[in-house]
């Protein structure tokens, strides 16, 4: 396993590691499904 791999794991375990962080993710992820919850940013408005 590279560095960059054992960081990510970490990383990954770290994030699910509490049952509040994993319920808040999964629910974040859940409104990724939905693309009404995106934002569109036009940039050549900005």
């Amino acid at each position: 396993m590279s560095i960059k791999e054992s960081a990510e794991t970490d990383e990954t375990d770290y994030l699910l590691s509490t049952e509040a962080n994993r319920q808040h993710l999964t629910e974040a992820v859940e409104l990724l499904k939905n693309s009404d919850n995106y934002i569109y940013v036009d940039p050549a408005k900005l």
